[in-house]
C-alpha cells in the first residue's frame, strides 16, 4: 500500500470515527430529554431496517404491550390525552374506519409530522399484545397480494373481500411502502397499516388500549431541529424492532 493510499484510508477512518462519536452523542443527548418513549438517532439504528426487503412489522414494544400511532384533530387528541380514552368524545366515531400504524416514520409521512389539517396531534397508543394479535387475526387485505398463500387466486380474494364488507367487525389490512426520515419511499420494504371499524374498533378503544401518550412534542422537535436540516439522519425516533408473529398470523396478514 502506497503512502498516499495509507493517508486516504487514515482520513476515511477518522471521518467514520468522528461520525460515530457524533451519532452516539446525539443518542445520549436525545435520551436526556424526558421523552415519553425511548428514542435513538435514526441513522445509527433505524436506518438498518430500511435495507431490508419484504413485509415486516416494525414496532416499539415490550413483553406486554405494543405501540401503535394515530394522528387526530385537536378536539379528539386533547380529549384522549386528558381522559386517557376516546370513549365519550363527541367527535370520535366507531362507525368510521380508523387506521393504526406501528411505524413512527410512516405515521409522520401520513400526518406531515403533525402539520396536516385534522392531524395536528400525534398519539402513541399502548396496546396489549393480546389485543393486537386479535386485530391481526381478523385482518382482511384491501388488495390482492400475489405472493400470499392465503388465497387460491385473485377471483377467490375478490369474492371474499366483497363478503367481508358486510362484517360488523372489520379490520382492513394494507402493506404500504415504508418511508425514510427524509420522507422518501423505501421501495424494498413494506409497512403494515390496519383499518378498524365497528365492533373491533370499539373493543380496541375500550379494552385493548392501556395508555394514551402525547408524542406531538417529539414529532415537532424532530421536524424543526433535524428533518429540515443536513442532520436529518440524526433525527430522534422511537426504538423499533421486528415484531415476530406466528406462521398462522403471517398467513392471515399475507406475509407468506
Amino acid at each position: 500500500m502506497s503512502e498516499n493510499q495509507k493517508t486516504i484510508e487514515k482520513t476515511e477512518k477518522t471521518k467514520e470515527t468522528e461520525q460515530i462519536e457524533k451519532i452516539e452523542e446525539i443518542d445520549r443527548t436525545v435520551n436526556k430529554t424526558d421523552w415519553p418513549l425511548h428514542v435513538h438517532a435514526y441513522s445509527v439504528h433505524h436506518f438498518d431496517h430500511d435495507k431490508k426487503k419484504g413485509k415486516f412489522i416494525l414496532a416499539n414494544y415490550d413483553e406486554d404491550s405494543i405501540i401503535v400511532y394515530q394522528a387526530f384533530k385537536p378536539s379528539i387528541g386533547k380529549y384522549a390525552i386528558k381522559n386517557q380514552t376516546f370513549k365519550g368524545c363527541p367527535d370520535y366515531s366507531y362507525t368510521r374506519m380508523t387506521w393504526i400504524k406501528t411505524e413512527y416514520l410512516w405515521m409522520n409521512h401520513r400526518s406531515g409530522w403533525s402539520t396536516k389539517k385534522n392531524q395536528e396531534i400525534t398519539l402513541a397508543l399502548r396496546v396489549s399484545h393480546e389485543g393486537f394479535l386479535k386485530i391481526l387475526s381478523l385482518a382482511f387485505p384491501g388488495h390482492f397480494y400475489a405472493t400470499s398463500t392465503r388465497f387460491e387466486n385473485e377471483e377467490q380474494f375478490r369474492k371474499l373481500l366483497k363478503e367481508s364488507r358486510n362484517n360488523p367487525s372489520q379490520v382492513r389490512l394494507q402493506w404500504d411502502p415504508a418511508w425514510s426520515v427524509t420522507d422518501n419511499k423505501i421501495g424494498t420494504r413494506r409497512a403494515i397499516q390496519l383499518g378498524l371499524k365497528g365492533e373491533i374498533a370499539k373493543e380496541f378503544i375500550e379494552d385493548y388500549v392501556t395508555e394514551i401518550i402525547n408524542i406531538t412534542p417529539l414529532v415537532h422537535h424532530g421536524l424543526n431541529n433535524f428533518v429540515k436540516s443536513k442532520d436529518s439522519k440524526l433525527t430522534p425516533v422511537p426504538v423499533e424492532k421486528e415484531f415476530i408473529v406466528s406462521e398462522e398470523i403471517q398467513k392471515i396478514i399475507c406475509m407468506i
